[in-house]
């Protein structure tokens, strides 16, 4: 039968403590697998673990250097003892050069090689200490390290603070390093001018052609950033880092300058338009399709989008170019629209020359042309108007309180943090966003009524598949009571398909359980539930580069 590495640490240093002080044996195998994170701990330091141990030493004072002399002996004993479970540990990790920590620590458990909680920051640790070749370090998504200034990359402190500041982070071979760096940083530089930029012509630039394996490390990198957006098109992967100020949000600055909501067709087609309008010598590669870019618009955690219909909470107030003045007071008075001659008309009126009338017409963002070249010619709306884009559309009316939610989430350093067990820190929040101010509210899948102590702020797509930016957007919850509906959705014997409930997976359930949750078959779920990124309700990650 395998054992794990807890319980092959415990022997050892049990065996090893005993024989040499039996009343602090206990204390002292504790401290070290409490130094080597069994129990969740994440790097700590000497000072930690005295201040951890030392209401159990009853004739001692537990000084720092005390902590580094038991710490050392426990580093000896298991250095000189067959460590098996430990050899598995570095022989699986060694199967790849790199790895995300949530899926090294699946695999471990899964694997039956270690027990819950541990952290994988403290195995590296202890396979590093008792002679192990482990070659492997720990860097933050976007390889940034720690916040503390002047700690050594790679050290202990460094490590502590990159997993105090992220929740996913990379375990990855020394060497994987610095490649990864330099794609990251031009990553980071060549989406900005396309918007969307495609993985393949990144790949091709001469920063990065020479980087062995580099489809594979910009996968990792991308797969693992918070902040990266990611879509397929004709068998093509683009992305964007959206933490980064890049073409779409200055074309949707100006456009949410003039209207507080805007279809994502058109915002689309203004991206474009912006994009077609630059010279191709400066800009070798194609813009991403407008399919693409309506998609992202419409499932980009810095917009929010309902029925087509994007807002943008994030929007800066710009100043517009002196000729967009002009041309924004010009479509205004025409909500039916302007022919081409009626624009030229005013805006030479205006003082403006042609060339600017041309480029302003042709180029601008807030421009939405309807129609064709050919017989009459287009007519032309301010964007968030015309005939199927009109701003008086509401995509909800709670938008200001969403907005002010998901600020409130987005200044949560980390949606986890290390207590005795982990602790949603958002889930307060959540709870609040759901039913702040209500004695009572409506299940979502059964529709009855309850006490909102009743009810569950339930998570729409499974939390542990949430990224960061999920996990902090109000709409990522709704109602479930705990009659039964939290359970059944939960376990998946209930799902949401178009809107509407649908059987699940009825594995090992009791007869019971399958009655309640066939009964809930059928439900249509409420508009306001149904709100938020349209993969929610898939519970299923989006995809990566293939």
């Amino acid at each position: 039968m395998t054992r794990t590495v807890q319980e092959e640490v415990t022997d050892v240093l049990d065996d090893y403590f005993s024989q040499r002080d039996a009343s602090t044996s206990s204390r002292n195998v504790a401290m070290a697998l409490y130094f080597y994170g069994f129990g969740g701990a994440t790097e700590p330091t000497l000072e930690a673990v005295a201040a951890r141990f030392e209401e159990q030493t009853a004739d001692e004072r537990l000084s720092r250097e005390r902590v580094r002399q038991i710490l050392e002996k426990a580093k000896g004993a298991l250095s000189a003892a067959e460590l098996p479970s430990v050899d598995a540990f570095v022989d699986f990790l060694s199967t790849a050069s790199w790895w995300l920590n949530s899926e090294l620590a699946a695999l471990l458990v899964e694997g039956a090689l270690v027990d819950e909680p541990f952290s994988v920051s403290g195995l590296l640790r202890l396979a590093k200490d008792t002679g192990r070749a482990a070659d492997y370090t720990i860097r933050s998504p976007d390889f940034s390290g720690s916040d503390k200034p002047r700690k050594r990359e790679g050290g202990a402190d460094w490590v502590r603070g990159v997993e105090e500041k992220c929740e996913a982070f990379h375990v990855l071979d020394g060497e994987c390093v610095p490649p990864a760096k330099r794609i990251l940083k031009h990553a980071r530089k060549f989406h900005r001018k396309y918007g969307l930029a495609r993985v393949e012509d990144l790949l091709q630039e001469p920063e990065c052609i020479d980087i062995p394996e580099r489809h594979r490390i910009l996968k990792q990198l991308l797969e693992a950033a918070e902040d990266a957006w990611l879509g397929s098109e004709g068998g093509a992967t683009w992305y964007v880092f959206d933490d980064q100020r890049h073409v779409f949000k200055n074309v949707a600055d100006k456009v949410f300058s003039v209207t507080d909501v805007c279809n994502s067709s058109h915002l689309a087609e203004a991206c474009g338009r912006h994009l077609a309008g630059r010279k191709s010598k400066n800009y070798p590669h194609p813009p991403a399709p407008a399919a693409l870019i309506r998609r992202y618009f419409e499932t980009s955690t810095e917009f929010e989008s309902t029925d087509g219909q994007v807002r943008y909470a994030q929007a800066r107030r710009v100043s517009l170019g002196v000729v967009e003045k002009d041309l924004v007071v010009c479509l205004n008075g025409r909500p039916e629209g302007a022919t081409g001659a009626q624009i030229h008309a005013y805006l030479r009126s205006r003082g403006h020359k042609k060339s600017s009338i041309n480029a302003a017409i042709g180029k601008s963002p807030l421009v939405l042309r309807v129609g064709e070249r050919a017989g009459p010619g287009y007519t032309y709306f301010l964007i968030g108007t015309g005939p199927d884009g009109s701003s008086t559309v509401v995509a909800r009316t709670d938008h200001q309180r969403y907005v002010r939610y998901r600020q409130l989430l987005d200044r949560l350093a980390r949606t986890d943090i290390d207590v005795e067990a982990k602790r949603r820190t958002e889930q307060k929040l959540l709870r609040r966003w759901l039913f702040d101010g209500k004695k009572e509210e409506r299940c979502a899948l059964c529709k009855r009524f309850f006490m909102v102590s009743e009810l569950v702020a339930a998570h729409k797509k499974r939390r542990t598949l949430c990224n960061p930016a999920e996990r902090r957007d109000p709409d990522i919850v709704m109602p479930l009571c705990d009659l039964g509906c939290d359970f059944v959705y939960e376990q998946r014997q209930v799902v949401v398909r178009d809107g509407v409930t649908t059987c699940g997976a009825f594995e090992d359930c009791s007869e019971a359980v399958r009655e309640y949750a066939e009964g809930l078959v059928g439900r249509e779920i409420c508009d306001r539930w149904l709100v938020g990124k349209p993969w929610y309700f898939d519970n299923a990650d989006r995809g990566g580069i293939r």
